[in-house]
């Protein structure tokens, strides 16, 4: 019963391979010596290039980003061009 109303709330994100998003840092991801709290943690219009499985996706960063490709859904956000 508790677990039927928590799902209720909650959203599905599912993305497919070549889909373009945006790519949310935690604190934790970015390299010590790199962190600066004023620096923008969003990064955008990265594809994917492998799905693992609906909560893990592979991203295409660029190698001067010395971090895991490996990304939870819960930071990656659907791109929406604004035109």
């Amino acid at each position: 019963m508790k677990l039927e109303k928590t799902d209720k709330k909650r959203r599905k994100k599912l993305f497919e391979e070549g889909n373009i998003l945006i790519v949310y840092l935690i604190r934790e991801r970015i390299p010590a010596r790199a962190y600066n709290k004023l620096k923008s943690k969003k990064y955008e219009l990265f594809k994917i290039v492998k799905k693992i499985s609906d909560i893990a996706y592979v991203v295409n960063l660029p190698s001067d980003m010395v971090i895991s490709k490996i990304f939870n859904v819960i930071n990656l956000y659907e791109y929406h061009p604004t035109e």
